[in-house]
């Protein structure tokens, strides 16, 4: 989950909260539910951004993530099945 750092005001960057469940990360990276926004998610502003998004957050957490999504979306293409179901396995 991004997370505003702020300190002493000013703004730092993000930081991003360790995830307990597998569709979190799946939300999280792409915008869905409560991490709904305009821009879809973490991957919307990677694709937007690149390399600039890392400065601002916490590039080997995001690293992770975007793996771990990636692998999600891989299981479901070679099993024909939704994410909401990849996550439940």
């Amino acid at each position: 989950m991004l997370e505003l750092d702020q300190t002493a005001g000013e703004q730092r960057g993000c930081k991003m909260k360790p995830h307990k469940r597998l569709h979190v990360v799946h939300e999280e990276w792409h915008g869905l539910r409560d991490f709904n926004d305009i821009v879809g998610g973490v991957a919307g502003r990677d694709k937007k951004f690149g390399n600039n998004l890392e400065k601002h957050v916490e590039s080997n957490h995001c690293s992770r993530t975007k793996g771990v999504a990636a692998a999600i979306e891989e299981h479901c293409k070679q099993n024909r099945i939704v994410a909401a179901d990849a996550c439940m396995q």
